[in-house]
């Protein structure tokens, strides 16, 4: 199967036949407006079409400069793109030394930012305008490889008389997009650009795998700045106990909140999390200025309007510094303001009171009294109340009953009991439900999430700390989860995260029954009932040395095993009309249904993040549609990948690992191809064969990894 992002679709043809060929096309669209030739391929085609409609010039013969040097300064020094992405530029000039090529990074506009490669090429290329500064968008400059790879939103190949204006004729480009790790958003594109007669088809092999390395830096990026955000987030969480405190990242979007901070907006903090604060102007647009104009590490303190709420809110809010650079900001909302003394939105002063509910993961009915989340933090909601017992613990399969069975046995003893299953499978939901049928029901259920927070605060936040314990501790000291828990259950969640050091504490608190706080001596004896869940296999955690055996064994004292919603597939409609009935409800919309098409991409898609995705996906879907009838266009792009799976005709069972070990060698394949087909190869073998979890690593679609090695003939 040809890839339509290449210009030239098999190495038969002569890149210079085809070149005449596409100028005879050419010539006839602008004398006649005729596209009836079949020689443009349908991406060509359309892209034409789009700049005949934005009355571009076919004759044009240079590109539009439109930065000036220092606007083009001032991009690059915006651009963390641009930052991560030069160290490849260097890289992929040295590659390209000697090719007549030139390999370019443009911006999300299409403006180009950076340029290496030959110089002679540079020459040449810059009596065209294509240079630093000039607009390479497609409705600048017709149908070119970095405007219309913005269009098309993925890589794409322009050879000789594809290109819309006369004057890229003799030139052939490659170019991809560089999109955002965490949204998607299209960053910025790179291209290889050179004369049509040096055309190799590799050359958009080569593109893609350095805009996949780039993208990689920039989550990597993204990653540690997260990491960093939170530790700052924990520290002034501690310290404003009673105040509500978010944290925003560079893109104003919301990555922790506390009970506090949703209390005071009225919301559910799952709308938000990952999001900005649309629904709240006035805030966002302080939360915007400080991490814009903000001083480094310093307050900025005003009042803030919003309609919404009816009045006004305190607002305290700093950029996040880091070894110099920018990672975010933290947010205050004080819980009591300074002019009344009296908590905002209510009539009293002092601490906060109310019907309030812990909000129990993303499982579930949502609907309810105000709803309390604790972001990522790793600490759920004050009230400590369970809400989900085994009625909301849907589904007729097999292991799933067996395990639901096995739970309802917990629940009439008070031994430990070790939860596994992948993320999002419901684990937290079992071990509400164990507590709200056990004896212990009146007492607290008590969650932490043992992966979320920094292990230097495992410990105070599992024992708690006595008065000075460190810099920062609260006047009095803290009880911690155990002690909060007492009379009830603790839940912890993602166990096998635990850091060693601290497994020989939680082992001594398991078997004598009571905790010391960090920097005290006084012992407090506690009577809590433990619930542990991990989404790792815990034995090979043993084997290696991050888990101790004795702890394993104290925990696996009753042991059940979730499946995944793909081992469970006949749920899936059951849990689809359950969330579709509650969307009947809480929108009003009782007419909702999916088409026969849309039910069957739920049912055929593989689902790697469990039934906490089929919500989340139910949730959109429900959004997206616009009367009662939800079709596959209102389902998210992941889904309705399958259908492009299935037309390749293989399933996941049918590459087996065995297949894969076999395949040595694709004949007819160029260099960069070879090296391609290797390493998805080895990505697939280090899974097991498990093409999932291969793309995953990959950070590609499934759908995309199958055709690749189809590609490749591989399968």
């Amino acid at each position: 199967m040809s890839n339509p992002a290449l210009a030239l679709t098999t190495m038969l043809e002569d890149p210079m036949e085809v070149s005449k060929q596409l100028e005879r096309t050419w010539e006839s669209f602008v004398v006649n407006g005729n596209l009836g030739d079949k020689v443009l391929r349908p991406v060509v085609r359309n892209s034409w079409e789009r700049c005949s409609k934005y009355g571009i010039s076919p004759r044009l013969l240079q590109a539009q400069k439109v930065l000036s040097e220092q606007e083009l300064y001032q991009v690059r020094m915006q651009s963390e793109m641009v930052e991560v992405a030069l160290p490849f530029m260097e890289v992929l000039g040295q590659i390209i030394s000697g090719t007549n090529h030139v390999a370019v990074l443009c911006d999300a506009r299409g403006r180009i930012v950076e340029m290496v490669g030959d110089a002679e090429v540079q020459y040449r290329a810059a009596m065209i305008n294509f240079a630093v500064g000039t607009d390479w968008s497609e409705e600048k400059a017709g149908t070119n490889a970095i405007g219309t790879a913005i269009k098309h939103q993925g890589p794409i190949q322009v050879f000789s008389a594809e290109h819309y204006c006369q004057g890229w004729h003799p030139w052939t480009c490659s170019a991809a997009p560089i999109r955002d790790p965490i949204n998607k958003e299209i960053l910025g594109v790179l291209d290889l650009t050179g004369y049509r007669t040096s055309y190799q088809p590799h050359t958009l092999g080569i593109v893609v795998a350095q805009v996949s390395a780039i993208e990689r830096q920039l989550h990597q990026n993204d990653l540690v700045r997260q990491q960093k955000l939170t530790n700052k987030y924990l520290d002034l969480s501690i310290k404003r106990t009673v105040d509500g405190v978010l944290a925003v990242d560079l893109r104003g979007r919301v990555t922790h909140i506390n009970e506090q901070a949703a209390g005071q907006l009225g919301i559910d903090p799952i709308q938000v999390l990952g999001r900005t604060l649309e629904d709240f102007p006035g805030l966002r647009n302080a939360v915007l200025q400080t991490i814009q104009y903000g001083e480094p590490n310093r307050e900025r303190e005003s009042q803030v309007v919003e309609s919404k709420l009816q009045r006004e809110l305190q607002f305290i809010g700093k950029p996040v510094n880091e070894e110099g650079k920018l990672i975010g900001a933290l947010v205050v909302l004080p819980t009591i303001s300074p002019a009344t003394g009296k908590i905002p939105g209510t009539g009293n002063a002092g601490s906060s009171t109310g019907n309030t509910k812990m909000y129990a993961g993303n499982t579930g009915n949502n609907t309810g009294n105000a709803r309390i989340y604790a972001g990522n933090t790793g600490i759920n909601a004050k009230g400590y109340t369970a809400r989900y017992d085994f009625s909301a613990l849907l589904g007729t399969n097999e292991r799933f009953v067996r395990s639901v069975e096995i739970a309802k046995r917990a629940a009439l003893t008070d031994a430990t009991v070790l939860v596994q299953g992948d993320s999002g499978t419901g684990k937290e939901l079992i071990a509400q439900a164990i507590h709200l049928a056990s004896e212990r029901a009146p007492g607290p259920f008590v969650a932490l999430n043992c992966g979320a927070l920094p292990k230097e605060l495992v410990g105070s936040e599992l024992f708690g700390y006595a008065d000075g314990a460190f810099t920062g501790a609260s006047k009095g000291g803290k009880p911690g989860k155990f002690e909060l828990a007492n009379g009830g259950t603790i839940f912890l969640d993602e166990i096998g995260e635990m850091p060693l050091e601290q497994q020989v504490n939680l082992l001594r608190v398991l078997q004598e029954k009571e905790v010391v706080r960090i920097g005290g001596r006084q012992t407090v004896p506690i009577d809590v009932r433990v619930i542990a869940a991990t989404n790792k296999q815990l034995t090979e955690e043993v084997k290696k040395g991050n888990f101790r055996a004795d702890l394993y064994y104290r925990l696996n004292v009753i042991s059940i095993r979730l499946p995944t919603l793909r081992e469970r597939r006949e749920d899936i409609p059951l849990l689809v009309e359950y969330f579709l009935e509650q969307a009947r409800k809480d929108f009003g919309r009782p007419g909702l249904h999916f088409v026969r098409e849309a039910m069957q991409l739920l049912e055929d898609y593989h689902w790697p993040g469990n039934v906490r995705e089929l919500r989340n996906v139910m949730e959109r879907s429900v959004h997206m549609a616009w009367g009662d009838n939800i079709t596959p266009e209102c389902l998210p792009p992941e889904l309705t990948e399958v259908l492009k799976v299935k037309d390749v005709g293989f399933t996941e069972s049918e590459l087996s690992l065995e297949i894969v070990e076999e395949l040595d060698s694709c004949p007819g394949l160029t260099m960069v191809e070879r090296v391609e087909r290797d390493m998805l190869l080895k990505t697939v073998k280090d899974n097991g064969g498990n093409m999932t979890r291969a793309a995953a690593q990959l950070q590609m679609a499934r759908s995309t990894l199958y055709r690749k090695l189809k590609k490749h003939g591989c399968i």
